[in-house]
């Protein structure tokens, strides 16, 4: 089902994933931290450990925003060509 626009903006805007609500709940937390809060009280305010917000901060130290950012996984390159897959799914069809 398409999201429709509200009546006074030109396009709606689509809701975050996981991954983006993560990304944003990490790179709030070191803005919170940034403020002066202490680990703990930013862990009770986002509803995480204490132990992910140390993390956050280490990463954010050690590699800026972009370390907090989310990175898709890697993926394994493909053993079989193409070809292979084929002939594979014709003899798995074949007669026994």
């Amino acid at each position: 089902m398409p999201l429709r626009a509200a009546p006074d903006t030109p396009e709606a805007v689509p809701p975050r994933t996981g991954p983006q609500l993560a990304e944003a709940r990490r790179i709030r937390a070191v803005e919170i931290l940034d403020q002066g809060r202490p680990q703990a009280q930013v862990a009770r305010m986002l509803g995480v450990t204490s132990e992910s917000v140390r993390r956050w901060q280490r990463q954010m130290e050690q590699g800026g925003v972009a370390a907090l950012r989310h990175h898709p996984p890697t993926v394994r390159p493909r053993k079989l060509t193409d070809e292979q897959v084929e002939q594979i799914r014709v003899a798995l069809e074949g007669a026994p």
